[in-house]
């Protein structure tokens, strides 16, 4: 048999898109009983009989240049400041500093290069849901003390829903520096749809962190005096360290804490409230709790049926009345709507159980198919202002 040679070009996707370099095995058939030679770039690539003994199987690594990222790095920019980045540039990427922000519906980039070249530069634009996709953009290289700006307007697409809860977008940066590959994600968290009223995430007030695990403070009694009172208190004595107030819930906590739906910001569900952010340190116990309290305003007199996490949720009511199973009456205008919500408690590895208490005390008011109730608006209860200790 004659010696013959075959040339095979292979388009393969990218090993930093893929987020794995595994070698590519190819199937070599009419080869005959001998095994072939193979060779890519003028390297001898691995050769082998597969299990069906009908083909030689060919490991082709990645090409030369093509692999995944040697370094990584992360700029946040959560509070969507548009001033102050110094400090990035002495992350585990020496000398590049980045910052991200939102300018009314612009997003902008300003990154500095202060170290060793770089080049091959790829920028990807990571949204969430509601925003079409932006292309890539491609820089040839950026020399030391070089700096790029970049601006991409934000296209609004589908249904406001899916832009529901707090903005959360990336700047993926790839590029090389002295021959390796390094990836930098700069972030931003910001606020950017109005609320939706017929949702209840931003339509109560909020009294706590509630320790549970106190001996000096009973909290199922503090949240049934509480609840008690015809007209709120703005501030509460719960101990001799603390005396809650009602208040707006908290940004670091908005997310998890009142949610109706989840939000497709591309953020991690929280594991605890007092573990998850350094924000929410709490230093009087653990076993959280917290009452929620908004007006539910309806235009009509009807019954619904009340959707929400037993296990978190535990003690609600509606006008005054303890509600003990699904059924609430809702009076033609406000109705004032309590919760007394304890929040997820993380195992003993620190991992919190999967659990519909993980997003918080998820509430939804149906009719009798089962449809969410739209036509109703979650208030913040006027009038309960905490100006004033008890």
């Amino acid at each position: 048999m004659s010696n013959y040679t075959v040339n095979v070009k292979v388009d393969r996707f990218e090993p930093w898109d893929l987020g794995d370099d595994v070698p590519l095995t190819l199937k070599v058939k009419g080869a005959g009983d001998q095994a072939p030679a193979a060779y890519s770039d003028g390297q001898l690539l691995k050769v082998w009989r597969g299990r069906d003994k009908s083909a030689w199987l060919v490991e082709l690594p990645q090409a030369e240049g093509h692999g995944m990222p040697d370094s990584y790095d992360w700029h946040r920019n959560h509070g969507n400041k548009g001033t102050g980045m110094d400090e990035k540039g002495r992350g585990v990427i020496e000398g590049v500093a980045s910052r991200l922000w939102l300018d009314r519906g612009v997003l902008r980039l300003h990154l500095v290069n202060q170290g060793q070249e770089l080049t091959q530069m790829r920028l990807l634009l990571r949204l969430p849901l509601g925003y079409a996709a932006a292309p890539a953009e491609r820089r040839t290289n950026l020399l030391k003390g070089e700096s790029l700006d970049l601006e991409w307007p934000l296209k609004r697409e589908g249904g406001q829903l899916l832009r529901q809860g707090k903005f959360y977008a990336a700047v993926q940066v790839d590029a090389l520096r002295g021959g390796s590959r390094l990836r930098l994600y700069s972030d931003v968290r910001a606020q950017i749809e109005d609320r939706d009223p017929s949702f209840p995430k931003g339509g109560f007030l909020v009294m706590g962190p509630l320790p549970g695990d106190r001996g000096d403070f009973d909290v199922n009694a503090f949240a049934r005096r509480v609840m008690a009172r015809k007209e709120p208190r703005p501030c509460e004595k719960a101990f001799k360290e603390d005396s809650p107030c009602w208040g707006e819930t908290p940004p670091q906590i908005a997310d998890p804490l009142h949610p109706e739906i989840i939000p497709a910001g591309g953020m991690d569900a929280p594991r605890t409230f007092y573990t998850w952010d350094d924000s929410m340190f709490y230093p009087y116990g653990h076993k959280l709790h917290y009452l929620l309290m908004g007006d539910v305003y309806s235009p009509v007199s009807r019954t619904a049926r009340a959707v929400y996490p037993k296990g978190g949720v535990k003690r609600m009511l509606l006008n005054g009345r303890r509600v003990k199973g699904n059924a609430v009456t809702l009076n033609a205008g406000d109705n004032r709507l309590e919760l007394f919500y304890t929040a997820h408690t993380a195992d003993a590895d620190g991992q919190g159980t999967f659990s519909d208490r993980n997003y918080g005390p998820y509430f939804r008011l149906e009719d009798a198919a089962g449809q969410r109730l739209t036509d109703i608006e979650y208030r913040l209860p006027e009038g309960v202002s905490p100006t004033s200790q008890p």
